[in-house]
């Protein structure tokens, strides 16, 4: 009777070392389960990013080639300007001069 009851001791000891060797694996798998999402989170968040700043060069850069290409049509549209002022001033000077002493008279 004394051996059995020493074995259903026994017993009990392996069953509480198995239980508390689940429940360490088990805290053990949460605490890895948890490390991985950080990491994939973490890197997630990196190549988004990356991702950002790509596109906000991108952009940038588009911004400026067009920003480039419309000072240059103004430059050359106000030239055309200045031009077309310089041909044709003294014309407008005289049909305003003649205009002015018509009206005198």
């Amino acid at each position: 009777m004394e051996d059995m009851i020493n074995r259903v001791i026994e017993v009990d000891e392996m069953e509480q070392q198995l239980t508390a060797s689940a429940d360490s694996s088990r805290r053990q798998a949460e605490a890895d389960v948890e490390k991985k999402r950080t990491e994939i989170r973490d890197e997630y968040l990196q190549h988004a990013k990356q991702r950002i700043e790509l596109a906000r060069a991108m952009e940038q850069k588009n911004a400026d080639e067009t920003l480039a290409e419309q000072v240059a049509q103004h430059k050359a549209q106000l030239e055309q300007l200045e031009k077309f002022y310089a041909e044709h001033k003294g014309g407008w000077v005289d049909t305003i001069v003649s205009r002015v002493i018509a009206d005198e008279k």
